[in-house]
C-alpha cells in the first residue's frame, strides 16, 4: 500500500506528481463530485481544496481510515453534512 502517509505505507513505491484539489479545479473547472480514497491523507486531500470545497461545494464521497481523521474532517467542513454509507465510507453533501 502506497501513501503519502510514510507511517501507513511501504518504504519504496513509485513517485507521482501531486496536485491540490485547488490547482486542479483551477486547470479544468471545478467538480461536481469527488471521490477521495487517500490510504489516510484524506485530510490533507481536503485541505489542499479549501477554496473549492468551501465556494462550490461539490459532493464528495469519502474512505475514512479512523475515526481521527474522520473528526479531522468534520472540523474543517462544519458546512458538509456526512452520512455514512459504509463501515469507513461517507457521503458529504453541502448543508
Amino acid at each position: 500500500m502506497w501513501t503519502l502517509v510514510p507511517e501507513r505505507g511501504e518504504a519504496e513505491g513509485p513517485s507521482v506528481q501531486c496536485r491540490t484539489l485547488d490547482d486542479c479545479a483551477d486547470a479544468f473547472g471545478p467538480p461536481d463530485v469527488i471521490k477521495i480514497d487517500a490510504e489516510g491523507a484524506e485530510v490533507e486531500v481536503l485541505r489542499g481544496g479549501s477554496r473549492l470545497l468551501s465556494t462550490r461545494r461539490p459532493i464528495l464521497l469519502v474512505e475514512f481510515s479512523d475515526d481521527v481523521l474522520l473528526d479531522e474532517a468534520r472540523k474543517l467542513l462544519p458546512f458538509y453534512a456526512f452520512e455514512r454509507l459504509g463501515t469507513r465510507h461517507f457521503l458529504l453533501n453541502a448543508s
